[in-house]
């Protein structure tokens, strides 16, 4: 089982991209059954984080079995005359053990880490 939570901050934007609210993101995960194996990972503030997509949905439980899902999040732009914001998009595979994000570069495959 899989959720996905995002709790965004109250306000809105005052002329700059830095003014404007952000959200934390949550993912919790947990095993089926009467005592289930559980966890919560924590995303760090964005300036927007949105789901796009289930990947894939592991078939049975276990440490190397994955719900895989893709974020996005926006990012300051690094030129603002371009627009405030440009999109990143990121693979997250969790269970109640483990989890990765890879972040998913449009032209070449991702760079992984580990997430809490």
């Amino acid at each position: 089982m899989a959720r996905v939570l995002r709790l965004r901050e109250f306000g809105e934007c005052d002329g700059t991209p830095q003014s404007c609210p952000q959200a934390i993101l949550y993912i919790a995960v947990s095993t089926l059954g009467e005592d289930p194996d559980q966890k919560l990972y924590r995303f760090p503030k964005a300036y927007g984080w949105d789901f796009v997509e289930w990947k894939a949905l592991p078939q049975k439980e276990g440490p190397n079995n994955f719900i895989v899902l893709e974020l996005k999040k926006k990012v300051i732009s690094k030129n603002l005359k371009e627009g405030w914001w440009t999109e990143q998009s990121i693979e997250v595979r969790v269970n109640p053990w483990k989890g990765y994000l890879t972040e998913i570069h449009p032209s070449q495959g991702g760079r992984e880490r580990g997430a809490d």
